[in-house]
Formats: C-alpha cells, structure tokens, sequence
C-alpha cells in the first residue's frame, strides 16, 4: 500500500482506523503472529471498508486515494473478480471505476 497517495488529514483517519480494527482483533485473541500474516491486513483492510464505507464515499477525494492505495498491486485479474463481486451485490458504480482500472493496469502493463 502507497499512503503517500493521502493527505495528512486523510492519513491521520485511515491510521485511527487501522489501529481501532487492530485493537479489536487482538481483543479478540489474536496474537502478534497474527499480525504479521497478510491474509490478517486483509481482514483489517476489509473491515475498515465494511465499517466506514459511508464515510469514504462522503469524500470522493478520500475515497478515490484510499481506493487507489489499497489496490495498487492488484492484478487486473484480480480487480475484475472484484468488480464482478460488487456487481453482484448491486454495486454497480464502484465496480465500473474497478473495470476500469483494470483495464489502465492492462494498458500499462
């Protein structure tokens, strides 16, 4: 994840987020091994995005930059099954701004 691509302001809340979800999986039980395993940051990610998804959207700035940090190492394949899901659910604005960075990432790959 690039959080260069944050503001401080924008930052400063994402952190806030990450420590509180972080917080409350450790309550949960669980442990520093945990926290370092990659499929634990996507919980975090995903939680974060369940949680706040309101907010996010509130600020298209925000949302476009944190949209942007997360996903800047996903495959185009990737961002497609993604787009797909949220199609799926309804989604359908959010999973056409997916196909269509899956389809600069094509372009520049």
């Amino acid at each position: 994840m690039n959080a260069a691509r944050l503001s401080p302001e924008q930052l400063a809340k994402f952190n806030a987020w990450l420590s509180e979800e972080i917080n409350a999986l450790k309550a949960k039980g669980a442990s520093e091994a945990d926290l370092q395993e990659p499929a634990f940051a996507n919980l975090v990610i995903q939680r974060i995005f369940e949680r706040h998804s309101d907010e996010i959207r509130e600020d298209r700035e925000f949302g476009e930059a944190i949209f942007l940090m997360v996903h800047d190492d996903a495959s185009p394949e990737d961002l497609r099954k993604w787009a797909s899901e949220e199609r799926a659910k309804g989604n359908v604005n959010m999973a056409y701004d997916i196909e269509v960075l899956a389809d600069k990432r094509e372009r520049t790959a």
